[in-house]
């Protein structure tokens, strides 16, 4: 009967185990413990951009130069409100050429634009309101500057805002299933040991 338990444990541990690690991470960025400029990096035409999503929390002020508690995340934000979008342009040359920003809903609605700007300091702190969750396209145009398509170049971030909660639900909706498969499969097996019969016995014909 131990035996049994100990088995059924560990079908139930690699089953959780695979569903955790399938499951999306709600912060991929400096708010949940795995920054660098590999997060929100985007390369291009010769020209390379780093964006990271800033949330503040309550007494916090929206912008860089605010004071306050805050995370930074890539692209999964787990809240809606009032965040930043900050830009580190890290190719030199972007801090001559004017960027436009627009962010667009899934349906293609500007959520926020910002006019074309040239930002010497290269950073770019972008200050926005987005009280409705949903996926979210960030597009960063540079004026005057084509692809090899000779249309514009345009560097495109997909963030997605307020589903943190929906993630979690699936999340917990698919740990269930997983642990229910496990148990089944465990059963399946424990039934055809049983009809099997005990090791070492063979039928004789009589």
């Amino acid at each position: 009967m131990r035996k049994k338990w100990l088995t059924l444990g560990r079908i139930l541990g690699i089953s959780l185990a695979l569903a955790w690690g399938a499951q999306p991470r709600l912060a991929w960025a400096h708010g949940g413990g795995s920054g660098g400029l590999e997060c929100g990096m985007m390369q291009q035409g010769g020209y390379a951009i780093h964006m990271d999503v800033y949330v503040y929390g309550h007494g916090g002020m929206a912008g860089m130069g605010g004071m306050g508690n805050f995370k930074t995340y890539c692209r999964n934000v787990p809240t809606t409100g009032k965040m930043s979008l900050v830009l580190d342009l890290v190719t030199p040359q972007l801090r001559k050429i004017p960027i436009e920003c627009k962010v667009l809903s899934s349906d293609g609605q500007v959520a926020a634009h910002f006019p074309a700007q040239i930002y010497s300091s290269g950073v770019a702190s972008l200050d926005l309101d987005l009280p409705n969750r949903g996926r979210y396209m960030v597009e960063l145009t540079l004026v005057d500057k084509a692809g090899p398509d000779g249309k514009p170049l345009v560097f495109r971030f997909p963030i997605t805002i307020g589903m943190g909660v929906v993630w979690m639900g699936l999340g917990a909706a698919g740990l269930l299933v997983v642990a229910g498969a496990g148990i089944l499969v465990y059963r399946r097996m424990a039934r055809r040991t049983r009809l099997a019969g005990p090791p070492g016995i063979e039928a004789s014909a009589s």
